[in-house]
Order: C-alpha cells, then sequence, then structure tokens
C-alpha cells in the first residue's frame, strides 16, 4: 500500500498537500487528510501499456456536506505518479457531516478530464467545528471493482473465517460481525444447518477508516450469553445491534432458538432485555427482523421455521427493554424470504418477499402496514382504523366514528388487512435478495434529476431443494404500484449477496455478487445495476474483476459511509466441499 499525501484543511485556509513549504503549518482546526491506496491494482499509477501515456492524468478534491451544494467545493489538478501536487480549495465552513472525496480521471481527446471517474476514496462524515484538527482517511480504490481491504499498516484486513454471522454496519462507522459457525469437515450442503459446527460467540469490529479488525468481546469481556450462528440481525436508530433466533449448538446439533439479545452501545455490553418476556414466544430460523421507526427501537420479526408450526406464519414486535410487546399472523407461512422497509410519515410498510413454505417456493409478497399508535394489519382483520392528530380511533364502531371526522383537519384513514400482491411474472423464489433503494430529486451542475422510489427484487431458488437458479431482475415501483421491464442477470444466482450506494451521485448503484449456480457451487463475479426514473429503464454492467476466486455465499453485504459497500462473511462451495471465507472485499461504485 501507498501513503500517498497529506492534506489539510479548514475553514478559512487554502488546501495544501506534499510539496507545499515546510514552512507552512499545518491549519489549528479542520480536516487533516490522509489519502492511501492498495499497492496492487492501483488507480494511481496506471499508464497505457503501449503509448505509455497516463490513464490516470488528473485529481480531484472535493467537499461534502449535508448543507452543501455538490461540488461546490473542489479542485482538479493534472496528476503526475510520484510527484509533488499543491491543491487549494476555497474557504470551506465548519459544520456537520463532513466528508472529502478523492477521485482520479482519464483525459480526452483535448486533454481534459475525463469521465468515467477511475478511481475514488471519501472519508467518513466528521463533525467539525472551531475547536480541533480531525484526521480523515480517504482509501483511494478502482472503481466498479472489488478491492481488497489493506489496512494503514499495510497489511490485508481478514476475518478469522465464519458463515451465518450476523453483520451489521454500525452508527460509529463500524460493522459489527457477532456469532458465525466453521464448516464440518466432509460437509458438502451449504443450506444444511447440519453442515456446520464449532459455533461461536464473540464480537468483532472492522473499522471503516481505518479497515482493521478488533476484537470487541476481548476489549469489552462481553459476547452473546450462547454460541449462535444464522441469527437475523439489525442495527437500532441508536446504534444498538439487536440478534434474533438463529440456531445454538446442542451437544453437537444445531437447534433452533428464540434467543433475542443486543449490544449496548452504551455499556458496550451484550444484554438481554429486563422484561418476562424477553425472547421470542416461538424459537424461528431463516425469519427476517426489521427496524419499523427511525427514532425508536421496535423491530418485527417476521416469519421463519422453528420447532413449532407457528413461527412461520407469525411476527412479533419486539423491543430492548420491554422484550416481547406484540404478535400477530401473516397470510401464509413464509422462511428464507427478505423483507424491506418502505417508511411513512407515522409508520410504514413492510414488503416480506417471496421465500419458500411446505407447499414450495412462493410467488407472491406480503405488506404489512403499521403506525405508532401500535396498529399492524393483521390476517383477517378488516376493521378500518382513523387519526385525526395524536387521537386515533379503532374497534368495532370505527367506520362510523371515522365516517364523522372526514372533514377534521390531519385526518388519517387506514384499512388494515395485509396485502398480498404477487411477484412479476408470478415465478416463486426462495432466497432471493431484495433492496429498498430510493434517491431524492437532484439539481446538479447539468440541470435536475428526478427522484425515484423502487424496490429490486434479484436471483434466488426456483426450487425448495435449492438445484435450480433464478436469473430475474425485478424492480418494483412504488409510486405507481407497477413492475418495470428489467433485464436478465448476466449469472443467475441463488442467495445472492446485495446492497446499494447511498452516498453521491453514484447513489442508487445496486451491486450484486457470490450466490449459488445450479451445480451448487458459489459464483465468483458481481454486476451493477443503475434505474433512470426518466426512461424507467434498468441497465447493467460487470463489475471488472471477480469477487474471489470461488466466490462466496451466505455472507452479507454492507452499505458504508464512504460510498463503498463491504462484503464479508460466508463460505464458497466448489459443489463437493465447503470452505469458509476469510476476505475482505470493497466495491466502489463507478
Amino acid at each position: 500500500m501507498n501513503s500517498m499525501k497529506t492534506i489539510f484543511i479548514c475553514s478559512v485556509a487554502a488546501l495544501c498537500a506534499l510539496g507545499c513549504s515546510p514552512s507552512i503549518d499545518a491549519p489549528k482546526q479542520g480536516l487533516a487528510l490522509v489519502i492511501t491506496g492498495p499497492t496492487s491494482e492501483s488507480p494511481f499509477a496506471e499508464v497505457d501499456s503501449t503509448t505509455g501515456e497516463c490513464l490516470t492524468c488528473f485529481i480531484a478534491l472535493v467537499a461534502e456536506g449535508p448543507d452543501i451544494n455538490d461540488d461546490s467545493f473542489q479542485v482538479v489538478k493534472p496528476y503526475t505518479p510520484n510527484a509533488p501536487i499543491d491543491l487549494s480549495l476555497p474557504a470551506v465552513p465548519y459544520g456537520f457531516g463532513r466528508q472529502l472525496r478523492v477521485e482520479l480521471y482519464s483525459k480526452d481527446v483535448n486533454g481534459f478530464p475525463s469521465f468515467p471517474v477511475r478511481g475514488r476514496g471519501r472519508s467518513v462524515p466528521k463533525d467539525v467545528q472551531a475547536v480541533e484538527t480531525f484526521l480523515a482517511r480517504a482509501y483511494v480504490t478502482k472503481t466498479n471493482w472489488f478491492s481488497s481491504a489493506i489496512s494503514e499498516a499495510k497489511q490485508e484486513s481478514l476475518t478469522d473465517g465464519r458463515v451465518g454471522a450476523a453483520i451489521v454496519a454500525t452508527a460509529d462507522n463500524g460493522v459489527m460481525v457477532a456469532g458465525g459457525a466453521d464448516a464440518k469437515p466432509g460437509a458438502s450442503d451449504p443450506h444444511s444447518p447440519n453442515s456446520w459446527n464449532n459455533f461461536k460467540s464473540n464480537l468483532l469490529r472492522y473499522d471503516v477508516e481505518t479497515r482493521q479488525l478488533s476484537d470487541v468481546s476481548a476489549t469489552f469481556q462481553t459476547g452473546l450469553s450462547t454460541k449462535r450462528a444464522f441469527m437475523a440481525s439489525a442495527m437500532g436508530y441508536d446504534g444498538t445491534v439487536v440478534f434474533s433466533g438463529g440456531y445454538v449448538d446442542k451437544d453437537g446439533t444445531p437447534e433452533v432458538t428464540g434467543l433475542m439479545e443486543f449490544f449496548d452501545v452504551d455499556t458496550k455490553q451484550v444484554r438481554s432485555s429486563p422484561s418476562a418476556n424477553a425472547h421470542l414466544q416461538f424459537p424461528r430460523a431463516n425469519h427476517t427482523i426489521t427496524r419499523l421507526f427511525d427514532n425508536a427501537n421496535y423491530f418485527m420479526i417476521a416469519g421463519g421455521k422453528g420447532p413449532q408450526a407457528e413461527a412461520s406464519a407469525t411476527w412479533e414486535i419486539w423491543e430492548p427493554n420491554q422484550g416481547r410487546l406484540l404478535a400477530g399472523q401473516l397470510s401464509k407461512p413464509r422462511w428464507n424470504h427478505t423483507t424491506v422497509r418502505l417508511p411513512e410519515k407515522d409508520g410504514g410498510y413492510l414488503m416480506l418477499i417471496g421465500g419458500e413454505n411446505a407447499s414450495g417456493p412462493l410467488n407472491d409478497f406480503e405488506v404489512l402496514q403499521y403506525d405508532s399508535f401500535s396498529n399492524v394489519s393483521s390476517k383477517g382483520n378488516t376493521k378500518v382504523t382513523c387519526c385525526v392528530g395524536a387521537t386515533c380511533h379503532k374497534g368495532p364502531d370505527s367506520a362510523s366514528v371515522c365516517a364523522s371526522l372526514k372533514t377534521q383537519p390531519g385526518y388519517i384513514e387506514t384499512q388494515w388487512q395485509p396485502l398480498l400482491r404477487q411477484l412479476n411474472g408470478g415465478v416463486g423464489r426462495t432466497m432471493p435478495a431484495a433492496a429498498y433503494v430510493h434517491r431524492a430529486t437532484r439539481i446538479t451542475s447539468t440541470g435536475t434529476e428526478p427522484g425515484y422510489n423502487v424496490v429490486y427484487v434479484v436471483g434466488g431458488f426456483l426450487d425448495s431443494a435449492k438445484t435450480q437458479v433464478s436469473d430475474r431482475i425485478d424492480v418494483f415501483d412504488i409510486e405507481t404500484g407497477t413492475w418495470i421491464d428489467s433485464p436478465s442477470l448476466i449469472a443467475a444466482r441463488g442467495a445472492p449477496l446485495m446492497n446499494w450506494a447511498t452516498v453521491g451521485a453514484q447513489r442508487g448503484q445496486v451491486v450484486i455478487a457470490g450466490g449459488f449456480d445450479n451445480a451448487g457451487k458459489t459464483v465468483a463475479s458481481g454486476e451493477v445495476l443503475s434505474y433512470d426514473p426518466v426512461s424507467r429503464k434498468v441497465s447493467q454492467e460487470s463489475v471488472g474483476n471477480t469477487l474471489t476466486k470461488s466466490g462466496f455465499a451466505y455472507g452479507s453485504a454492507v452499505t458504508l459511509s464512504t460510498g463503498k459497500v463491504l462484503l464479508m462473511g460466508g463460505a464458497s462451495s466448489d459443489g463437493a466441499g465447503l470452505k469458509i471465507n476469510q476476505s475482505i472485499r470493497l466495491f466502489n461504485p463507478k
């Protein structure tokens, strides 16, 4: 790895880089930026192998923030590898969520910077006030590329190897890794819980800035109360990380559990709820957990499979201090599904997509509506609820009461019957990937880019035996309630890893990687999807390299505040044996 430059920025001073006069003192306040990049496959030193001319010919530095218009503070300079550079910026105001973005460009026929961006790195958000200097780090890697996570100590960050770990982005620019398991010697079926052993209880933390792993359990003397794997997990609004259900090791045999635990961000301890109803009513695995609100830690656990049939056709609402609060029925049993949340002002919707039950893969999604008044749409519940301000009316006479209130300001009415709707084409799929991808309308230097709200449903298995994989890409337009015509995956894959970039102009790009093919082997390739709301078309492109030599599945893809997507965990399969994945990959959108 090359430590390229050290750059300083403050609210009143210019910005300088390596090569400035030694007499210039570093600013007393602001951000001090360290730019690094991997030694191999680095975008910094690329040249044309035939002509010897630069491929990376320009470098740009851009200041970002919630209150900073796109590219208001930027500088672009010619770039020569290993040559000193001076960069200066206009005064950048102090404020919240400040980030520094470094980009590398080639040149066009006229010698000007040319798109697409060849390399990019972005620091994590910092709240910068006129009191001290913060160190910011930008890890610049090739775009449309899976790069290794090389720490500033020039070491590749590797996990200890675990499949079925809970992997969750945290509010402190980290990624929590909890539990998981090893591959059982001689096991070949990745979909059987009996293929995994040596369950784990410790917690690791990946630092997004330094790209280093630390042992949370050793540092804070904490961990899961019981070794377990294949939990469902979610992050609370305040940084709490919740671990739900999964499998525990019962005398060498995996057993479904109803354990609910959470990592308390204040005490740095894993805890259980103090409530008498601390855990799930029905033990379950192959389920989902979703936080319901942006400002409260209420979580819905839905579907799954367990020793009691009720687990598959129920949901439960849980809160760290109060434990299990509510429960209700789904319209049908469902496991190995995926869930996305569509937020609304006073609640929202959950889409439970695909999955399977005893009849085979499911060709529909179920929509559960909820609000902050403890209303959740339930099977067989056709009552009307209406609210005027904070006063809500429900019950046997709610229809007549609501009819009399319709003219009141702030009137809201809801039918509380869940919705079942077919997937596009009526094709059933289990273990698909799904994501709610949204972007607000943006005003840029070239015009206005309209916003959109869509749900991607990608890949999966067409049979419960997991021997037939899907190449489908289906995109549901939330605004119109219609499916958008979409291409097929370049490589069909079941149980793919998928997430999307949420930062900058690349917001909305969806990366798909790994998963299984029809032969039960893991897929090494990746591809990127982008949606154009003007043409209502989905475009796709292959990632420039492979995820790893053999690919992996049953890991996680996690969106980072730097604009990259982190992929880690899981295992690879050659169809005859299983191997735990230790690598960490960072996808950088174009």
